[in-house]
């Protein structure tokens, strides 16, 4: 399932404490991509 994809792509942004609107953007186009 990409969804969990989504999820880990989320955790590594957690950890690399990296939570920019940037970096959350990314992660949204890709969640619309895998839809």
């Amino acid at each position: 399932c990409r969804f969990s994809l989504l999820v880990v792509y989320n955790l590594i942004l957690i950890n690399r404490g990296t939570t920019s609107f940037w970096n959350w953007a990314v992660g949204f186009n890709i969640f619309i991509f895998a839809m």
